[in-house]
């Protein structure tokens, strides 16, 4: 749980970096939320942070305090690894309240530092994709990612006369559903 007391301190070296600076506000606000989340024992430069590489975001939380959508949150937690200040240690999602754990590599032991190596490396190959989620696929007209909406033929595909497509039409006699109307029978009068 966050404290309204607590605050956050980073070097001008972190803030100036290539990687800092290319961070979009979301993911900024998402890495001092992280780092708030860092448990530490000591004090200066005595001090040994207790829980990174355990570090859990709640997704809940971080929404309500700052508004954003599920998919802004991915997408800031997405730029943090790319940008190398935050690496993913354990995937979860194997139960309720199992989440991804974190690294946080900015003041890490062991020194991990990989944000100074941004832009001429990034961690984008370690961004984590979804299985089975079809991103980008260009679907055809009536087609579906959803296997239970398969597509469905269309009369040219699939004919109604058996199987055989015909261009023939044979003429029938005209027929009315209005048979007890005589239309042709009728006398218009004008009165004068």
């Amino acid at each position: 749980m966050h404290h309204s007391r607590s605050f956050t301190m980073y070097d001008a070296e972190l803030y100036d970096s290539d990687a800092y600076q290319s961070l979009l506000r979301p993911a900024r606000n998402l890495f001092e939320f992280l780092l708030r989340e860092r448990r530490y024992r000591g004090k200066g430069k005595k001090r040994q942070w207790l829980n990174n590489g355990e570090i859990k975001l709640n997704r809940i939380q971080f929404i309500k305090k700052y508004g954003y959508c599920i998919q802004t949150v991915y997408k800031a937690r997405n730029q943090l690894i790319t940008v190398g200040l935050i690496k993913i240690e354990r995937i979860g999602g194997a139960g309720k309240g199992d989440m991804n754990e974190y690294s946080i590599l900015y003041e890490s032991y062991p020194l991990q530092q990989r944000w100074k190596e941004y832009p001429k490396k990034n961690w984008e190959d370690e961004v984590p994709k979804s299985p089975n989620k079809s991103l980008g696929k260009q679907w055809e007209k009536g087609e579906s990612g959803n296997p239970k909406y398969k597509k469905k033929p269309s009369l040219s595909e699939q004919p109604l006369n058996g199987g055989k497509l015909s261009t023939n039409v044979t003429p029938t006699k005209p027929t009315s559903i209005y048979k007890d109307r005589h239309l042709n029978s009728v006398k218009t009068e004008v009165s004068e």
